[in-house]
């Protein structure tokens, strides 16, 4: 269960920092009452009675960690243009996220999503993560629409799709031009040739094939790291 605020008694700041650094889900801190730490984040119940989540006005984060909840609800969607901020340059999402907005991600600097790029969502709307510069990204088989534009006009070099081409083709796909770019998992290497991954023991994708591309944690494809 995230957390949504923790509350001091007295003002020693190392306690505040070491709270802060080592509880991603924290949005509010309190010291005598008195607000003196919060996420930059405005919540919107929906219909659903989920919240949507988007940045602050005028907010510039270089990161930000999406909580899971909020006031006892669950935190299911990043809103529309809800984080086009060129300063942000890394996301942490939680599991079991529905849809990323129209535009969410846009111009924004995004270079990591989480510890492996990984992007636990049912629905990428159009343009999302548009204009980015995220060098490869990890889908769940929880993802069943993909917008235009979601993912290809970007950095992106490889798309590693947690299901097989089968579950592929069954997803709602507006982004066709990234389908050169997916790779189906497979947890042993295929015997037959075509795109398959698999994670090694870090949880990073690692491409089969001849030795197979293990990827770093800079996001890019080492040559250095072709493995027999």
């Amino acid at each position: 269960m995230s957390l949504i605020s923790i509350k001091f008694d007295n003002n020693k700041a190392n306690d505040i920092d070491e709270v802060i650094v080592n509880n991603k889900d924290i949005i509010e801190v309190y010291v005598n009452g008195k607000l003196k730490f919060h996420q930059p984040f405005t919540f919107e119940l929906l219909q659903s009675d989920e919240y949507e989540v988007s940045l602050k006005k005028k907010a510039s984060p270089t990161e930000v960690s999406i909580p899971g909840e909020y006031r006892g609800k669950r935190v299911r969607h990043i809103a529309e243009n809800g984080f086009g901020c060129a300063s942000l340059t890394k996301v942490d999402f939680h599991y079991g996220l529905g849809e990323i907005g129209k535009a969410a991600f846009k111009n924004s600097s995004l270079t990591r999503i989480g510890y492996n790029n990984k992007i636990p969502a049912e629905c990428l709307c159009d343009e999302c993560f548009k204009y980015n510069q995220l060098g490869w990204v990890i889908l769940t088989d929880d993802v069943n629409e993909i917008g235009e534009d979601a993912l290809s006009k970007s950095a992106l070099g490889y798309v590693f799709y947690e299901g097989n081409e089968d579950e592929w083709n069954g997803i709602r796909n507006y982004d066709t031009n990234i389908n050169d770019r997916v790779y189906f998992y497979s947890t042993n290497q295929p015997s037959e040739e075509g795109r398959y991954w698999h994670y090694n023991e870090m949880e990073y994708p690692v491409v089969w094939g001849e030795g197979g591309c293990e990827l770093d944690s800079h996001d890019y494809a080492i040559a250095e790291e072709w493995h027999p």
